[in-house]
């Protein structure tokens, strides 16, 4: 089985326009969670809610496409470029992409100046066009798939990537995860099902939180099997499920224990980015796994909640927080954590990872669904 690898990764989100400066942001311990009530697009009548948003509306326009589908494509190029791929490179390459939401302003009639198209009269019905478009625009001629498994869209994404380059049957995989969780009817379905955070400060695992911050959110990660330059390695993709209810989770933590324990087979975890999205019911379900988890001879487990410097992402947000740590890792150290936050079971003062050992990140989808990619410091 070959090695995979981490030869660039980009981000696009409410705390900048590319990983660097999003990375800034986070070294100063800036949060970039404003109230909705400053929100170009309008407020949708929630004006007290913290989110996230992206400042240069420029990355969603294009008539051929959807928003979503514009701003993969400005992703995907940003990260094609800093890896240095040259067009015959990334014509053999394999393109993976997740989405949880895909173009769903553009059907709701969320985005401002166009009028939403009839089902299936564009190809922004469709969340495969975000691939698509990725392919297209880019010449990307090897193998696309687009995953829409809820929140654990874009780190499944990735880990499907890892498994296919290990296999050998290509060298480079551009992998590309986006989601604009800002949508009036959108948001008023995650506040019927109790998961918006409403009223709420910005700190996932306090026993005040009571739902996610939204933010929107792309990235992208280039990966090879070979070594040099990379700002990573990656390790094994550990996936599990509660098959215990569509949207409530069980107090144990469910599958995420068995993805956590696939994931880390072999390896030195020394730390974890968690999905820490803010819900009550969520939050304590990860802490209950994470606690079972550390507690067979792990010692403590430092942790990263990145989800207060930008919100959550939805879909994209796995990946989206898999660039940032990927990022750090080439420093050989984690992202620092915001003064105050909360970290239950996991230690939020580690800062520095040595060559070797390995940082797991963790996405979980609303029905169940948990996602673990392992992480390791060159």
């Amino acid at each position: 089985m070959k090695e995979v690898h981490v030869r660039a990764a980009e981000a696009v989100c409410a705390l900048g326009g590319d990983l660097g400066s999003c990375m800034e942001a986070i070294r100063a311990r800036r949060t970039a969670l404003r109230p909705l009530r400053e929100f170009p697009g309008g407020d949708f009548g929630r004006g007290d809610l913290l989110a996230g948003w992206i400042r240069d509306r420029g990355v969603f326009r294009g008539r051929r496409y959807g928003e979503a589908s514009n701003l993969a494509v400005h992703v995907a190029r940003l990260a094609v470029e800093r890896a240095g791929l040259g067009a015959e490179e990334l014509s053999r390459a394999a393109l993976w992409v997740g989405s949880s939401r895909g173009n769903l302003g553009e059907f709701a009639g969320g985005v401002r100046g166009r009028r939403p198209p009839g089902v299936f009269r564009a190809s922004n019905q469709l969340h495969s066009e975000i691939a698509a478009a990725v392919s297209v625009e880019l010449g990307v001629r090897g193998p696309w798939q687009l995953l829409s498994n809820g929140c654990a869209s874009g780190l499944d994404a990735l880990g499907f990537a890892v498994n296919d380059l290990r296999m050998g049957r290509r060298r480079i995989a551009l992998v590309v995860a986006v989601d604009l969780p800002l949508v009036e009817v959108l948001l008023d379905a995650f506040e019927e099902t109790g998961a918006l955070g409403l009223g709420d400060g910005n700190d996932p695992y306090s026993p005040a939180a009571r739902g996610f911050l939204p933010g929107e959110g792309a990235a992208a990660l280039v990966l090879d099997t070979e070594e040099a330059g990379a700002l990573c390695g990656l390790g094994q993709y550990g996936v599990g499920t509660d098959a215990f209810d569509s949207v409530a989770v069980p107090e144990d933590g469910g599958g995420l224990g068995a993805a956590l324990e696939e994931a880390a087979e072999g390896e030195r975890v020394v730390a974890v980015v968690p999905h820490a999205n803010g819900t009550r019911a969520g939050g304590g379900a990860e802490q209950a796994a994470l606690g079972a988890f550390g507690a067979f001879g792990r010692g403590p487990l430092g942790g990263v909640l990145l989800k207060p410097y930008l919100g959550h992402a939805l879909g994209a947000s796995g990946l989206l927080e898999a660039a940032l740590l990927a990022g750090f890792l080439r420093e050989g150290r984690l992202p620092p954590n915001l003064a105050g936050l909360t970290g239950g079971v996991l230690a939020l003062d580690r800062e520095h990872v040595e060559p070797g050992e390995v940082v797991l990140k963790i996405s979980t989808a609303m029905g169940g669904h948990h996602a673990v990619v392992a992480f390791r410091a060159h």
